[in-house]
């Protein structure tokens, strides 16, 4: 999606300027669910759908030992690559080239509802059973 070269000149570019952690806004959009659509340059964020390790201030309650604990969570250069942060990302903010994660109205979201309840079912790990529960009681309502 996003080129390796660019990443990685990003990257060098950042850690340069100050620490990388410093660029996290904390806002936790890099640990909801971000699946990949109809379009291959993007990807579809779902804020209804967090990571079961993220509270609700936007911090990962595992971050010391997330790849371990958390073996769906991507390091930087991946989830830069993969466009996983979306674009008010302070990784990746007012980066041009950048194509990052979207977050779509509910309107919009509901034409892919179909397409992502199949791919939470066949893969549930990352999310807590209740928040897959009440995703699932929210769009298969609005789908009767």
């Amino acid at each position: 999606m996003n080129s390796e070269q660019d990443v990685d000149e990003l990257l060098l570019k950042l850690g340069a300027d100050q620490d990388l952690e410093e660029y996290c806004h904390r806002c936790g959009d890099c640990c909801r669910l971000s699946i990949k659509a109809t379009n291959p340059d993007r990807r579809i964020l779902v804020r209804d759908l967090p990571c079961k390790f993220l509270d609700p201030v936007g911090n990962c309650s595992v971050y010391e030992d997330r790849f371990a604990k958390a073996p769906w969570c991507q390091d930087l250069r991946s989830g830069m690559l993969s466009g996983l942060y979306p674009e008010h990302c302070g990784y990746v903010l007012d980066v041009s080239w950048y194509k990052g994660s979207v977050s779509l109205h509910d309107d919009h979201l509901r034409y892919l509802v179909t397409y992502i309840l199949r791919a939470v079912r066949s893969y549930a790990a990352p999310f807590k059973k209740a928040d897959l529960d009440a995703f699932e009681r929210k769009w298969l309502a609005c789908m009767t």
